[in-house]
């Protein structure tokens, strides 16, 4: 397959992965100097019994267009749609919540949003909710697109699950995370030239951010949900069938979120491995991301997101971890 133009890409989680994953050094893991994390431990859970845990009784998904289940075919199957419905947009959350892990569970809330990053969690400002975003959606799709829980466009999707989770401090439930790869996609726009400069100081500059704004998430969280079980998940590489190179620094990336998760007593959903690692000698990139579909003409064929099978994959890392 031809490599695409960096300008095609569309404003994604993946799009900064499948950039940052050129440059990212090993090296650039945040410094000491960045916030203490919590202790790395879970709090205990809850017990339903002398042997058996308490069950699940929510599913919160947060963070970008994964937790959401963006893909360019959603936005196109909503747009086209003459009675559309969120509920076209199925990602991972929407495998978990009907796995029987969480058989228990009172059903999914999701918060996440396309295009959120680490600060914008935080802060506000999703691009999603006060776009437009003419480099997201299709053309054709009416924008803005609604979130799948609304919350007010004025307030930071991390104050919205804090919100959720005080609710909710008694009962035993799972959060799904996936959050930092735009903030590599907003700094290569400002510093373009990191993309072909590991010792980029806006690189590291950006990682270290990623570092302590996850910090601050993970620590809010378990603060308003001390029994729940946070999962974070580190992504694949969408670049490692055209640039095998690309997985080096793929892992870079992979390692700040995945530890900075550890040290925050969160467990880590791994896609990388069941994606990259486990097809690293015949790549099955067509069939769990559009990006990599081998007709040029496709309309999807830039979207880097996964397909229904690659979200049903990140849906079995997270099982993984929970099981």
């Amino acid at each position: 397959m031809r490599a695409p133009h960096w300008s095609k890409f569309r404003w994604s989680k993946f799009s900064a992965i499948a950039v940052l994953a050129l440059v990212a050094p090993l090296a650039a893991v945040p410094s000491a100097s960045a916030a203490t994390p919590a202790p790395a431990t879970s709090p205990a859970p809850s017990w339903g019994g002398w042997w058996h845990p308490a069950p699940y009784k929510y599913l919160l998904s947060l963070g970008d267009s994964l937790g959401f289940g963006y893909s360019d075919a959603n936005v196109a199957a909503y747009s086209s749609s003459s009675s559309p419905d969120i509920s076209i947009f199925k990602g991972y959350a929407d495998e978990l919540a009907s796995d029987s892990i969480l058989a228990g569970s009172t059903g999914t809330t999701n918060f996440a949003c396309p295009g959120e990053t680490t600060t914008s969690m935080i802060d506000g400002g999703c691009p999603w909710l006060v776009g437009p975003l003419p480099a997201v959606v299709p053309a054709g799709a009416t924008l803005p697109l609604p979130l799948h829980n609304e919350h007010n466009v004025a307030t930071p999707q991390l104050a919205a699950a804090t919100g959720f989770l005080a609710d909710h401090q008694a009962e035993r439930g799972v959060i799904t995370l996936s959050i930092g790869s735009n903030d590599a996609l907003n700094m290569l726009t400002k510093a373009p030239s990191c993309a072909t400069d590991p010792t980029c100081a806006a690189l590291k500059s950006m990682l270290k951010t990623v570092h302590n704004n996850l910090t601050t998430i993970l620590s809010d969280l378990r603060h308003a949900a001390p029994k729940a079980t946070i999962v974070v998940l580190t992504p694949y590489n969408p670049l490692a069938h055209m640039v095998p190179a690309s997985n080096i620094a793929a892992v870079a990336l992979d390692a700040t979120i995945g530890l900075t998760a550890l040290l925050n007593g969160a467990r880590v959903a791994d896609a990388f491995g069941p994606i990259n690692v486990q097809h690293a000698t015949n790549f099955d990139c067509e069939n769990l991301i559009y990006f990599c579909s081998s007709n040029p003409n496709s309309p999807f064929a830039t979207d880097i997101h996964p397909t229904e099978a690659g979200y049903g994959v990140i849906e079995k890392a997270f099982e993984k971890v929970l099981g």
